[in-house]
């Protein structure tokens, strides 16, 4: 025969099969398993009703019975509605099995989150505070957690703390059944009615159970303050108090009155001694000596938090500080309620509204709190929200189609079809308020982000046409309001059309004038019960911060300053608080300059190199990816605890997916920009480095995109800037950036060793040249003295000639004589024959030798002249070598 159990083992297996992607429970359509344990497994589902994601936890029971049971108490715990607990939004069957729908949390669980990078202790205690203002609303109401424990603490995005699974809670008081037993009760009291689930055994993990979990005898509230404890030890200790402990041992450990817990202060030395007590003392073995609830655990932490109290769960503040006012704030949302009426009225015939005002007017917070509450109190509508960020195209694809988030190829298939047709967002909002018979409104958020983080001009032109094409019709029934910085206005002149419809829908929100800075400051404390100390402070923080830039953010943070330091006997906001923190200009700064003395010289300079990241060269906050911040230094996990140290601090906010992929990082408001010294400091000296990065980015994503081309690659001056930057920055830029860094200080290289090759080539072609001209010098110069040489002979050769010559005179002169004498012969009758052929014959020799003469003058003078046309010649050879030398060394 087999065991009943083992039935109930096999049929929820059979189930569990049954639960697959694409499966659709009742209106919900599951996409993806997300977690699994020992009485359930969670999905991530579809709300295809309301266009949302939701989280479906289904339970595996042993029985029929105990599946009714856990149904009741979720019902019974669903009326539990705090800020730190998880909201349950339905519950039903499916296939026999009970299922939760649970709000979808983006974030990680706490063991999760400490196993990446340890918490540190004051973030540690953060954290708990928020856990124990969710089990003291609990306990007033009666519900015991029962299996409390990091994996049921969950860290959203934004740093906010719920506490999951009250699956197994029960109710204090409850008296003890059997699994056979019926909850008692009559209807319309359920909060009377005290169920449990099987029996009072030893229900929960059991490294978390207090002793009376294991005995099942006296559970009451403080079972949940054994947890706490065992939690906070395992936060600061690193390990838990019965980690190496299993079975009946660890059960021994637990139940023996003689054996006190470890003291965590052994393990820990340097752990401050006040939350060594409150840990000690939560894991007393006797229930009488532990906190006797956890408001008075509440009241003991609390004041470990240097910087700001805790407001209990009924009395928190009024006041947003620099977080902008959400939906869920409306009630306490003042200053506005003439124009949030006017744009309400608006809507009704124009289709495309633009919110704009200069930065810190509460723009966001006027659509959020003001705008969205009053449409839907006039009718169903339903809302979606984005800001452009540096993928706008991407971000319309996951808002329609919130699955493809987790689906990145879908999203880009998706985001494709939008870049070829603009009008399929329209379509597919006008699609979803047919089916839902609802209204849509698409509020676009911080829309100067098209301009300050997207540099792709097809990619800002495709957002904008997709807008346009969405609310092109006052008929339709979906609305899109953006909200823009006034200083980005003109930037929206790059797409007519769409500037058209910008300004014809244009809502002008001016700064808030004294009256409405009054409301927003008294109106607020004044619901929570509270007030301040006297008018003249009132007047005087109004006066201090009307005429200031981005007044509002400042004046709420101010005021949540004051709050967390209020008179609270007497339930009033005072001077001196006001007076202690600087006043309105100094608050922000003063809280900043606070968080960055806290942190370690090491960890100071990561702030201030983070905090460059995150400001745009144009003075507006960035978005970062986490993943880049951790790159700043080589020990990544201390990247990530100083992020996170800012972010507990408020002043900065993170967001990421339930796995922490694509996690990114931003102030958590531009008044730091304007308002904080240190940081406009910071953001002067790293201007040029935060311009690269904007640069390096777009030409990243755009190399990457079109399959890594080298003609996209920097050249010339932008590559040496490139280089030289790159070097100062070090390893601090994405894994994108750094390829397309690497490749172009490649590239360059490359260009550089050809250019050097060339430069080689060319200064061996000139020693070439000059060696020849030297040659041809040398030459020149032997030529000149050859030249200079015959000069010389062809002058001793005029010489002899002249001499020569002489002597041919000399002798016809002779000549001329002895023609005279033979004149004179023939005249002188007295003369003889003889005597006159003697005379003949000489004057005949005479002749002769003149006419020898004369022939031999004439071949010398001809020998002359040749040499001097033969030494023209070389003067003028000599020159055109020069002329040419000169030629080709210059």
């Amino acid at each position: 025969m087999v065991a009943p159990g083992v039935n109930a083992a096999v049929a929820n297996e059979q189930r569990k099969s049954a639960i697959e992607p694409g499966t659709r429970v009742a209106h919900y359509e599951i996409i993806r398993a997300i977690g699994r344990g020992g009485m359930g497994e969670v999905h991530i589902a579809r709300d295809v009703r309301l266009g949302r994601l939701v989280a479906l936890k289904f339970l595996f029971p042993s029985s029929r019975d105990v599946s009714k049971l856990l149904l009741l108490e979720a019902r019974a715990t669903a009326k539990c509605t705090h800020e730190n607990i998880v909201v349950i939004h339905d519950i039903n069957e499916y296939l026999e099995m009970p299922y939760l729908v649970l709000e979808y949390l983006e974030g990680k669980s706490l063991k999760k989150l400490h196993a990446e990078s340890p918490l540190p202790p004051l973030r540690s205690i953060e954290v708990m505070i928020s856990v124990v203002r969710a089990l003291d609303h609990a306990h007033r109401a009666g519900i015991i957690h029962r299996d409390l424990k990091p994996d049921n603490v969950f860290i959203t995005s934004s740093g906010g703390v719920k506490v999951l699974d009250f699956g197994i809670a029960r109710f204090h008081g409850a008296p003890s059944t059997d699994s056979s037993q019926t909850p008692s009760g009559t209807p319309g009291h359920e909060e009377e009615t005290y169920v449990t689930i099987g029996s009072d055994g030893p229900i929960g993990t059991r490294l978390y159970m207090a002793p009376e979990q294991w005995t099942g005898v006296g559970i009451d509230h403080r079972a949940d303050i054994w947890a706490v404890g065992v939690t906070l030890f395992w936060l600061v200790a690193g390990r838990l108090p019965f980690e190496h402990l299993s079975g009946a041992a660890l059960r021994q450990a637990v139940l023996s009155p003689r054996e006190p817990v470890t003291g965590v202060a052994s393990l820990v030395p340097d752990l401050h001694p006040e939350v060594a007590a409150i840990i000690d003392r939560c894991l007393r073995k006797s229930k009488a000596e532990r906190f006797a609830s956890a408001r008075e655990l509440l009241d003991a932490l609390e004041p470990l938090l240097p910087h700001h109290a805790v407001a209990s769960a009924e009395d928190r503040c009024p006041y947003p500080g620099l977080q902008a006012f959400q939906e869920a704030d409306a009630e306490r949302f003042f200053g506005r309620e003439d124009q949030v009426a006017r744009v309400v009225g608006r809507l009704a015939t124009h289709p495309l509204l633009s919110i704009v005002g200069p930065s810190g007017a509460g723009k966001s917070s006027f659509v959020r709190a003001g705008v969205i509450p009053a449409l839907k109190a006039e009718g169903a509508w339903d809302t979606l929200t984005l800001r452009p960020g540096r993928t706008p195209v991407l971000a319309l694809a996951a808002l329609i189609d919130p699955a493809s988030a987790h689906e990145p190829d879908q999203t880009r298939i998706l985001a494709a079809r939008l870049f070829e047709e603009p009008g399929y967002l329209g379509a597919i909002l006008r699609w979803h308020a047919a089916t839902s018979g609802r209204r849509v409104l698409l509020y676009v958020d911080q829309f100067e982000e098209l301009y300050t983080l997207v540099r792709d001009p097809r990619e800002r032109a495709t957002f904008v046409a997709c807008l346009r094409a969405a609310a092109d019709d006052p008929s339709s029934p979906v609305r899109v309001v953006l909200s823009l910085r006034s200083d980005f206005l003109d930037r929206a002149a790059e797409d007519g059309p769409f500037m058209t419809s910008l300004t014809e829908g244009m809502h002008y929100l001016a700064p808030l004038g004294h009256e409405r800075l009054l409301h927003a400051l008294l109106r607020p404390a004044e619901r929570a019960g509270h007030g301040f100390e006297t008018q003249e402070l009132v007047a005087r923080m109004v006066a201090d911060i009307a005429m200031a830039p981005g007044a509002l953010p400042l004046l709420q943070f101010a005021a949540t300053r004051m709050w967390e330091a209020r008179d609270r006997p007497r339930r009033m906001l005072t001077t001196a608080s006001y007076l202690a923190m600087g006043g309105i200009a100094g608050a922000l700064a003063v809280h900043a300059d606070a968080v960055l003395g806290e942190l370690s010289p090491a960890r100071r300079k990561l702030a201030q190199a983070v905090f460059q990241r995150l400001v745009t060269p144009d003075g507006t906050r960035a978005i970062v990816d986490l993943d880049e911040l951790t790159a700043l230094s080589a020990a990544t996990a201390e990247v990530r605890a100083v992020v996170d140290q800012l972010v507990s601090a408020r002043l900065l906010v993170s967001k990421s997916d339930d796995h922490g992929a694509g996690a990114t990082v931003e102030l958590v408001h531009e008044s730091l920009i304007s308002e904080w010294p240190q940081l406009r400091q910071w953001v002067e000296a790293g201007r040029e480095h935060a311009a690269f990065l904007v640069q390096v980015r777009q030409a990243a994503q755009q190399w990457e995109s079109r399959g890594y081309p080298q003609g996209l690659l920097w050249r010339g001056d932008a590559a040496s800037e490139a280089r030289r930057i790159a070097a100062r920055l070090g390893n601090t830029l994405g894994v994108r950036e750094r390829r397309f860094l690497d490749s172009v200080v490649a590239h360059a290289t490359r260009s550089s060793r050809i250019v050097r090759l060339a430069v080689a080539a060319t200064m061996i072609v000139l020693a070439g040249l000059v060696i020849a001209g030297l040659v041809a010098v040398i030459w020149v110069r032997g030529a000149e003295k050859e030249a200079l040489r015959q000069a010389d002979e062809a002058r001793a050769a005029r010489l002899e000639l002249a001499g020569q010559l002489k002597v041919v005179q000399d002798k016809e002169a002779a000549r001329l004589a002895a023609e005279n004498q033979a004149k004179e012969a023939g005249a002188d009758a007295q003369l003889s024959r003889a005597e006159l052929q003697r005379a003949n014959r000489q004057l005949t020799g005479a002749l002769e030798a003149a006419r020898s003469a004369s022939a031999q003058e004439k071949a010398l003078r001809q020998q002359v002249e040749k040499l001097l046309v033969e030494e023209r010649r070389r003067n003028e050879a000599l020159a055109k070598q020069r002329n040419k030398m000169a030629t080709e060394l210059r």
